[in-house]
């Protein structure tokens, strides 16, 4: 492949900060202006092949990083889900990694955070029991011991007694009311058990229930 040299260079109307390079008065390749500006591109700049991939790899890049910041922007990312977006973008396993360090130094990715503000959601709005937060977590790629250290100093049995508590008490009001006691009671340690709380919680929190055992007798 031969050389190109620039012979015109326009600011492309619908996008804005982007143009159009042209050689011969042929389109070659559309850029940013990061990228205008990096390689210092201007009519007359001699275009090498070697040069043209690297403004390819470039606004690859920066189209990468650009979907990065508004996944981050739509809500928090663990590392390994914002990774496995990108590679659904592009197959170009340098350039993720590079933009994913990017993002770590500038504080936008970081796991232990993201498993904090994570870990609180549960908590609060869908009283998520610890073995189900954990589970979560470890699919989204957070190391076990970070996962262990957020519910061990964020979500003490008090607090997981206090929520299974209140969904117990939810799906008790929809169960249905012609079930034995005994039915009802397996009932609600599935769904405690799907909600993933430990047995011992579970047990507690059922039997301090007045299901009419009495009738089962």
């Amino acid at each position: 492949m031969s050389d190109f040299l620039i012979s015109r260079i326009e600011s492309q109307k619908k996008r804005k900060n982007r143009f159009s390079i042209f050689s011969d008065n042929e389109f070659l390749i559309g850029v940013s202006s990061d990228t205008l500006l990096k390689y210092g591109l201007q009519v007359g700049t001699s275009v090498t092949p070697d040069l043209l991939l690297k403004l390819q790899e470039n606004e690859e890049y920066i189209s990468l990083k650009d979907s990065g910041l508004r996944f981050l922007a739509r809500r928090p990312h663990s590392i390994k889900e914002l990774k496995d977006k990108l590679f659904k973008k592009s197959k170009s396993p340098n350039l993720i990694d590079s933009i994913i360090e990017e993002f770590k130094s500038n504080n936008y990715l970081n796991d232990e955070t993201f498993a904090n503000a994570f870990l609180t959601d549960e908590i609060r709005l869908k009283k998520t029991g610890p073995l189900l937060i954990k589970n979560k977590l470890l699919q989204k790629g957070v190391y076990s011991e970070v996962i262990d250290s957020l519910i061990n100093n964020n979500y003490d049995v008090a607090h997981q007694t206090k929520n299974c508590t209140i969904l117990v008490n939810k799906k008790l009001n929809v169960l249905n009311q012609k079930l034995s006691s005994i039915e009802r009671k397996t009932k609600l340690v599935n769904y405690l058990k799907q909600k993933g709380y430990h047995w011992d919680i579970i047990k507690q929190v059922v039997e301090s229930l007045n299901l009419g055992d009495s009738d089962e007798e």
